[in-house]
């Protein structure tokens, strides 16, 4: 069985220091500048800032949009059920009513038109 790892040849203070210099070079070389600093304190500021009232905002409206399009065609559904007539015959606005199976203008007999309201 090996022997468990001894934590104190681990420590900073028994680092080696040939790493230990190149390593301080390199923070010496590149260090942190104003605009690090900056961007760091912008991303904190945006993690910081309160968005669960926007993202409800948000969603109520979502909401309410979604409301407004089952009502638009509800009323939609409506008027084309207020169109139809008895049977399935749709109502012109011209006041007669055409056969569920009519093809429009000129597409022969008019016999089963009729004035609304009669």
């Amino acid at each position: 069985m090996p022997s468990p790892v001894d934590p104190r040849n681990l420590l900073p203070s028994r680092a080696d220091p040939v790493q230990r210099k190149a390593r301080k070079q390199l923070e010496k070389e590149h260090a942190v500048g104003l605009t690090e600093v900056a961007v760091l304190g912008l991303i904190g500021l945006t993690l910081a800032w309160d968005i669960d009232k926007q993202v409800k905002k948000r969603e109520e409206k979502k909401d309410k949009e979604e409301a407004e399009k089952k009502k638009r065609e509800e009323r939609e559904r409506w008027r084309r059920e207020q169109e139809r007539g008895p049977y399935g015959a749709i109502v012109s606005r011209a006041g007669t009513t055409v056969a569920p199976g009519g093809r429009g203008r000129g597409s022969g007999r008019q016999r089963d038109a009729q004035p609304l309201g009669s």
